[in-house]
């Protein structure tokens, strides 16, 4: 048994309110909460490992009453008379065990690993089609067949957008993006390679940055000069670039303890004109060098994204109907698994979240990004193009070092990412710890040795 009673994956001790169970697994705690909520939709085999051979080394069964009270209060003030989600992992291990239980969608499909057309410089005669654009994001994205779809056709369309341009009388209104998903699943990395592909200037704005013009921080203009940089100081090009706008959800504003964050509307409404297209003087440099531009964004492609951490619960709260027994009570139904609960997500959800109608309304392309499983991050780690083991295999035979890596260290590395809650991004991390040592070692080496990664290292990282 551990004494040092935290769980691993939300970093809380055993004060916080929701940690109310502990289960201990090869000297990792994780609470109650995290398997079912975090671990179970992505990892089946290694929530039933804490369930079935973890043990329990912390358990306040009043205070779980309590929090289920606290979160059907909070649900009964946004929602009104509608009973909360019961998120019983007791619950969840019956289910499962009776069949019924978890049910993850699998991808049986090989990833398409043959070569896409190279990337060209889009022209009015060549504009790659939504399955060349789509065949080029297989090789590097496992899994979000639909987001890559939605991604394909809007800068498909975009780009017919821009040919119209000269030869439509009307304009034709833009399809901007709207990108749903937790952190880690791929929004900036398919966002990256579009633009790579299509040879136009790409910027990623981090929207908790921007502020209401008049106070500290950027205004939201200063995305335009970024892009006009990135453009290598070419109007033209720059006007036809593309924008990323990360982590829209931080600047939501909703009411908190009845006081309404005025900051983050007022930084929505001025991204609102940006977005829909117009004419804006953009001040480029600083001091005696500073210029001034006129940039029109009619014809750039906004992509707007964010985790809405929490939006998943709000849907689910409004259509489970389940049970008000707190300590072992049957649910009437099936609790509704996070990636269930975002691909219902609606407009109204999103205005209830923090973002406003009018936002709303200039995004009309919307997709969403599921959390990656257990063989995904597998799959991304050995099978996409430039993969971690490509890449790792190639820094360590520089040194004259062949590396191997078991399959259940594979494994290993998914479900540690899985814990960390970072998703893709977390699999580099894993790779930098367990090879430091070697990495270190290995340039002094003049002989070919063999290294190999198995699981027991994984295991013992941070111990």
């Amino acid at each position: 048994m551990t004494t040092n009673h935290f769980c691993y994956t939300c970093g809380e001790n055993t004060n916080a309110p929701h940690i109310f169970r502990l289960y201990e697994l090869k000297g990792t705690c994780v609470c109650e909460v995290c398997i079912s909520d975090v671990i179970g939709a992505q990892s089946p085999g290694l929530t039933m490992e804490f369930l079935t051979k973890g043990d329990v080394v912390f358990e306040d069964r009043e205070k779980e009453k309590k929090y289920i009270e606290a979160q059907d209060e909070l649900f009964y003030s946004i929602f009104g008379d509608m009973p909360s989600e019961h998120r019983d992992v007791a619950s969840l291990l019956d289910a499962y065990q009776t069949g019924v239980g978890l049910q993850v969608k699998k991808n049986k499909e090989e990833i398409a690993m043959e070569k896409a057309a190279s990337a060209t410089k889009v022209t009015e005669a060549s504009i790659p089609t939504p399955r060349e654009i789509k065949e080029y994001l297989d090789q590097s994205v496992v899994g979000q067949e639909q987001p890559k779809k939605v991604l394909s056709v809007a800068a498909y369309n975009h780009y017919k957008r821009l040919m119209f341009t000269n030869t439509r009388e009307e304009a034709i209104k833009k399809s901007n993006v709207l990108m749903l998903g937790p952190t880690g699943t791929g929004k900036t990395f398919m966002c990256e390679l579009v633009s790579k592909m299509l040879d136009v200037p790409f910027v990623i704005v981090d929207a908790n940055s921007l502020t209401q013009a008049g106070y500290v921080g950027g205004d939201v203009e200063d995305m335009l000069e970024r892009l006009y940089l990135k453009s290598n100081n070419k109007i033209a090009k720059a006007q036809k670039g593309i924008i990323l706008i990360d982590e829209i959800d931080k600047i939501a504003c909703r009411d908190t303890g009845g006081k309404r964050d005025v900051g983050g509307r007022g930084v929505q409404e001025q991204l609102l004109k940006i977005i829909e297209g117009g004419e804006f003087k953009v001040d480029i440099g600083s001091g005696p060098s500073k210029s001034s531009i006129n940039f029109d964004t009619s014809n750039v492609l906004f992509i707007v994204a964010g985790a809405f951490a929490g939006i998943d619960r709000m849907v689910a709260s409004k259509t489970v109907n389940m049970s008000r027994d707190f300590l072992g009570g049957k649910s009437e139904s099936i609790p509704m698994s996070p990636k269930e609960a975002y691909a219902k997500v609606s407009t109204a959800d999103l205005s209830q979240f923090g973002i406003i109608p009018e936002l709303l309304g200039r995004l009309p392309v919307r997709t969403v990004l599921h959390p990656l499983d257990e063989e995904d991050l597998v799959k991304i780690i050995t099978s996409t193009k430039n993969s971690l083991v490509d890449q790792y295999t190639d820094v360590l035979a520089f040194d004259n070092v062949q590396l191997k890596i078991t399959k259940g260290a594979l494994t290993e590395i998914a479900r540690r990412a899985i814990l960390n809650q970072t998703g893709a991004r977390g699999l580099q991390t894993v790779f930098e710890q367990v090879l430091l040592d070697k990495m270190f070692e290995c340039p002094d080496n003049e002989e070919m040795e063999k290294f190999t990664i198995d699981k027991k290292m994984i295991e013992n990282i941070n111990k």
